[in-house]
C-alpha cells in the first residue's frame, strides 16, 4: 500500500472480524490472573511483525477502555480508542487517544507525530453495538487519512512556507495593480 501503510495481517483479520475469536481471547487476555499469561495471549493477537512504538492499534465499542490496557501492558505506544455516537463516554487509561468522532480520527492522525505508522489494525469489541458496515468504514477511513499523511505534510512544511516567501517577494507587484473591483464598469458588454 502506499506510504508503507498496510492494514493488519491475517492474525489481524481473524481478532477484527470474528465475533467468537474476540470473546475468547477477551475472556484470557481480561481475567488471566498471571500477567506473563495475558502478555503472551497479547502477543497472539497482534499481527506478525507489530512495532510497538510505531503502529497503531484503533480500538472501537464498549469496553474499549479496559481492552486497551492489556495493550498498553504489552507496551504498545499508540492505542486509540474509539466511541463514536451513539455509544457512552466511557474512561479510558493514560497513554490512550479517546475518538469520539471521525473528524478526531482526522485530526489525530494529522497531529501524530515520530515515525509514520506501519500497521493499523482495528479491533472490534466484543460487546461492540455498532454495525460491523460502520467499524469497517472507520478502518477504511483511517487507512485512508494514513496513506495521505505524507502528502499533507509535504504542503505544510515544504510548499507553505515558498508560497508564504513568493507572496511577499511579489507584494509590491500585486500592489501596484488595480482591484478586481477597478475594472468592473471596463468590461460591460463585453463577451
Amino acid at each position: 500500500m502506499a506510504a508503507g501503510v498496510t492494514p493488519s495481517g491475517s492474525a489481524g483479520g481473524n481478532w477484527v472480524q470474528n465475533p467468537a475469536l474476540a470473546a475468547d481471547w477477551w475472556f484470557d487476555v481480561m481475567t488471566t490472573p498471571q500477567h506473563h499469561a495475558a502478555q503472551a495471549q497479547v502477543a497472539k493477537l497482534l499481527p506478525s511483525g507489530w512495532d510497538l512504538e510505531r503502529d497503531i492499534l484503533l480500538i472501537v465499542g464498549e469496553d474499549a477502555g479496559q481492552i486497551a490496557r492489556a495493550f498498553l501492558a504489552y507496551g504498545l505506544k499508540r492505542v486509540w480508542v474509539m466511541l463514536p455516537a451513539p455509544l457512552q463516554p466511557e474512561s479510558v487509561p493514560e497513554g490512550t487517544v479517546l475518538l469520539r468522532s471521525r473528524g478526531e480520527l482526522h485530526r489525530a492522525v494529522q497531529m501524530l507525530k515520530g515515525e509514520a505508522a506501519g500497521t493499523l489494525a482495528l479491533l472490534r469489541t466484543p460487546r461492540c453495538s455498532l454495525d460491523p458496515s460502520v467499524t469497517q468504514s472507520i478502518r477504511t477511513l483511517a487507512m485512508s487519512l494514513l496513506k495521505r499523511k505524507p502528502a499533507n505534510e509535504h504542503i505544510h512544511t515544504d510548499l507553505a512556507p515558498r508560497w508564504a516567501l513568493n507572496g511577499f517577494k511579489n507584494l509590491t507587484r500585486v500592489g501596484e495593480r488595480p482591484l478586481v473591483s477597478d475594472l468592473k464598469d471596463d468590461f460591460t458588454g463585453v463577451p
